[in-house]
């Protein structure tokens, strides 16, 4: 028992995610025998989410399902927990562990949301789940809950983003990735959706906007300083789009 718990504080205090998936893999054999005491369940919470890093590389991923519900069983009350056991489990599930039945995942989701309506994270994580199982309704009412408790979250804006535009809105598919931006949430990602969006929608002002920002991040290069030049020629700017197009050469 202290050799496991002295294993879990080790995996604790590793740092990166690197570390932590080669503590796992280092210890897979010994910890798989019997579930950690965990003390609490923000620390059982977090061990799953560590289990869920490298649930891609699990030999006998139905004895790490197993394993996860004992770590879990005593916080069967906690939001936190039950989320992330649920994304744990869509994750094994996706790597092949199909025994785990779809609803079962569903109705741990379900259960979690209640008990942490503030979770940004969880309300994502319910809602990537909604979306892989093609139930945009429900997504939408999660990734939107997720995105108003964090505003500046880029994977969630993109999600949302997404969303909306698979379902012909638009508007509101860049009104979302404007808001994030506003409030901080700069990553490459977003603001590549953010260009294209203002693109499609001949928000040229935008787009410009959005590239800048862009290469800011990325550095300049020849695509970026295309789709600048382009932009610029939609907005009858040709001396500037010109000096771009002629760096191209």
């Amino acid at each position: 028992m202290q050799e496991l718990q002295e294993i879990f504080i080790g995996i604790a205090e590793a740092g990166g995610e690197e570390s932590i998936v080669s503590k796992m893999e280092a210890h897979r054999q010994k910890l798989m025998g019997q579930p950690l005491p965990m003390p609490t369940p923000e620390a059982a919470a977090w061990f799953l989410h560590c289990l869920n890093i490298n649930a891609g590389g699990y030999e006998e991923p139905e004895r790490v399902w197993a394993w996860a519900n004992r770590v879990a069983e005593p916080f069967r009350n906690d939001g936190a927990c039950l989320n992330t056991l649920a994304s744990l489990g869509y994750t094994l599930k996706h790597h092949g562990l199909s025994e785990i039945p779809t609803d079962e995942i569903e109705k741990l989701f379900a259960k979690s949301l209640p008990l942490i309506p503030d979770g940004a994270g969880s309300h994502y994580r319910a809602g990537m789940f909604y979306m892989a199982e093609d139930r945009p309704g429900d997504a939408e009412r999660c990734l939107a809950r997720a995105f108003r408790l964090n505003r500046s979250d880029a994977s969630t804006a993109n999600a949302l983003s997404q969303l909306y535009w698979m379902t012909e809105r638009e508007r509101d598919a860049l009104a979302v990735v404007d808001l994030c931006i506003r409030n901080g949430g700069e990553d490459p990602e977003l603001l590549h959706r953010g260009a294209t969006l203002a693109a499609l929608q001949e928000k040229y002002e935008d787009q410009l906007l959005y590239l800048g920002r862009l290469e800011g991040l990325t550095g300049a290069n020849d695509f970026l300083n295309l789709s600048k030049a382009n932009c610029l020629i939609d907005l009858e700017r040709t001396g500037e789009a010109t000096k771009l197009l002629e760096s191209l050469r």
